[in-house]
């Protein structure tokens, strides 16, 4: 699902998972130097904690909140983005994810423009954060913070190479998202413990507190905000979980991240259950086949990409209890989508999932039955369905979802998840894609050679 390429910093939300407890502001602090509120020493003391020391000057830009927004409306309209933000806004629609002509853009807008204070773009290598004032108050030295690690993750290891811009794999895009935002902010938040008074510890919550008061988050539907808050929620969960308290808390942090960056996380699977990165469980590959020529002329594949464990798990958690979610897309270890359209502009989606096991594949299939139910209630209509299958006619067409046993030799299991404006295509979408022929097949000679010693 879409995602802007720039690295943002939202305020509030991976900065404060990790403060301690409430600070008490006490009487009779020395005041704060001049010289700590500058850049400058915010900039060398933030090297110094991430154990990397710069190898270029950053450039820095300060902005008004208004000028902030004004770059943030030019972002969202920099080509591809409108055209994928449409594309996104059909899949989460059909997907039943957001509300029919709901104004992707704007909402994402209206959330970025309110809780974000700073941002570090790696195509431009400038580094933008939001004050008047050369000197910095709390809030913005740690938003300074945050985002000069991303710059020096830039220098040291290249983040459009680890987050391409566009690439069609936007599961693994946002499970190095976590990475990058989890080193960023507990090098932040040692930042913050380190240099800031308690009176100052203090006024960034304030700070933060008035921020959100801006903001209606009950708004922005869940998709947005899950996928938007996730790095900064579950970044920080998986980078204790697998480098340890100690690790974080010492000085070796910063060589052992830098390992993580070697090796990045491939799925947001791996980001909500560490032990499948650290047993090094990637995903599976799930071929589609050509699902535009399963249509028939006329169809064309508009959006085609992984559906990750945290899509799987919005995909429940929108109609349902967020822990009966986490339970259903727990053991994904795969998932291939297409989103098609017709000349008429007829929309169809396609859905295949490897699971761990066919229990994990009957518990996903369980709860999406009831997702269905609930989203479409008395407009749901059953009808026949192929052995191992439940279909429904939806007032957007034909739903399909079916058990698959998956390649033998693969282990696991599938399932598949089908809509289209027919059942016959429906059909045709959830069929298992042709195995291209072994290469002995193709060429026997080859076969032979290999069997004469």
């Amino acid at each position: 699902m879409g995602r802007c390429r720039a690295v943002w910093f939202l305020v509030g939300l991976g900065l404060l998972l990790a403060t301690g407890p409430r600070s008490v502001v006490l009487a009779g602090q020395p005041p704060v130097s001049d010289e700590a509120r500058t850049w400058e020493a915010v900039l060398a003391r933030t090297a110094e904690i991430r154990g990397l020391a710069p190898r270029a000057t950053i450039p820095r830009t300060l902005l008004t909140r208004e000028q902030l927004q004004a770059r943030v409306v030019e972002q969202l309209t920099r080509a591809p983005i409108p055209e994928r933000l449409a594309t996104s806004a059909k899949l989460l629609t059909v997907l039943g994810l957001l509300e029919r002509g709901t104004d992707l853009p704007g909402l994402l807008l209206q959330f970025r423009s309110g809780l974000i204070l700073g941002q570090y773009d790696p195509e431009t290598k400038q580094l933008y954060v939001v004050t008047a004032t050369n000197l910095l108050g709390p809030l913005e030295r740690v938003t300074a913070a945050h985002e000069y690690t991303h710059a020096l993750q830039d220098q040291y290891f290249d983040l459009l190479h680890l987050r391409p811009r566009n690439a069609p794999d936007t599961d693994r895009s946002l499970a190095v998202a976590a990475l990058l935002e989890a080193d960023a902010t507990f090098v932040a938040e040692r930042y913050a413990a380190t240099v800031l008074t308690e009176a100052e510890q203090a006024e960034r919550r304030r700070q933060v507190r008035e921020l959100y008061r801006e903001v209606d988050l009950e708004r922005i539907p869940l998709v947005v905000r899950e996928q938007s808050y996730f790095p900064y929620t579950e970044g920080p969960r998986f980078l204790r979980r697998v480098l340890g308290d100690e690790a974080l808390r010492g000085e070796g942090y910063g060589a052992a991240v830098n390992r993580l960056f070697a090796d990045p996380p491939q799925t947001t699977a791996q980001i909500l259950h560490p032990e499948r990165y650290l047993r090094g469980q990637g995903p599976v590959p799930v071929p589609l086949g050509d699902p535009a020529a399963a249509l028939g002329a006329g169809w064309q594949a508009v959006r085609q990409g992984t559906l990750g464990e945290l899509d799987h798990r919005l995909l429940v958690q929108q109609y349902l209890d967020a822990t009966v979610a986490a339970r259903a897309a727990e053991g994904w270890a795969g998932a291939s989508y297409a989103l098609l359209e017709s000349e008429e502009g007829q929309l169809a989606v396609v859905v295949r999932t490897r699971w761990d096991s066919a229990a994990e594949a009957a518990e996903w299939l369980d709860a999406y039955r009831t997702v269905v139910r609930v989203r479409y209630g008395a407009a749901l209509t059953a009808l026949a369905a192929p052995p191992g299958a439940t279909q429904w006619q939806t007032p957007d067409g034909v739903l399909l979802l079916a058990a698959d046993g998956g390649p033998a030799e693969s282990g696991g299991a599938e399932t598949v998840l089908a809509l289209a404006p027919s059942a016959g295509q429906a059909a045709q979408l959830a069929e298992r894609p042709a195995l291209p022929l072994p290469t002995d097949l193709l060429h026997p000679r080859r076969a032979l050679a290999r069997a004469v010693p």
